[in-house]
């Protein structure tokens, strides 16, 4: 990254994370346990107790996704805070793609999701930082359909860059 890009010192304080960082809450228990997937029956990758920080890659109306230390994963909505404004137009199911199959990098390590039986968004993998996959269309709510040699899935087209 060029220098002219970054602030250091005390300019660094006035510019705002695209990660913001919330607090585990849970008004019900000591803590939340990260889970694998945006799921309560999904496997735990730990509980982690009320006072801990993370930094949130993602929102949906019930679940953050987030990174606390070297773990990624989800958790429960209802249990952190600050509570963030959640825009219900990002998980809007992809309508009328345009088609532009061309390949893109993967900017920020990302879920690809498909839609299970019940019409509802499920990961089915991990993309990581740097990987090319094909885009085989795109829409107006944000979402990409891509491949990655092995899947097919939707990801969100801002963690995308065109080649």
């Amino acid at each position: 990254m060029q220098r002219k890009y970054l602030e250091t010192g005390a300019a660094s304080a006035s510019v705002l994370s695209a990660r913001p960082s919330v607090m585990v809450s849970n008004s019900s228990g000591k803590g939340l346990h990260l889970r694998e997937y945006p799921r309560i029956n999904s496997t735990s990758l730990g509980l982690f107790v009320n006072g801990t920080q993370a930094l949130v890659l993602g929102i949906t109306e019930q679940w953050y996704h987030v990174q606390i230390g070297d773990e990624f994963g989800f958790m429960s909505a209802h249990g952190i805070t600050p509570r963030l404004q959640y825009d219900s137009s990002v998980d809007a199911k992809p309508q009328k793609p345009n088609t532009i199959a061309k390949n893109a990098i993967v900017t920020s390590e990302v879920y690809m999701y498909q839609y299970d039986s019940e019409n509802s968004l499920e990961v089915i993998t991990t993309l990581p930082t740097g990987e090319v996959v094909t885009v085989l269309s795109s829409d107006s709510n944000g979402w990409s359909k891509v491949s990655n040699g092995i899947r097919v899935g939707y990801v969100l087209t801002k963690y995308l860059k065109f080649k």
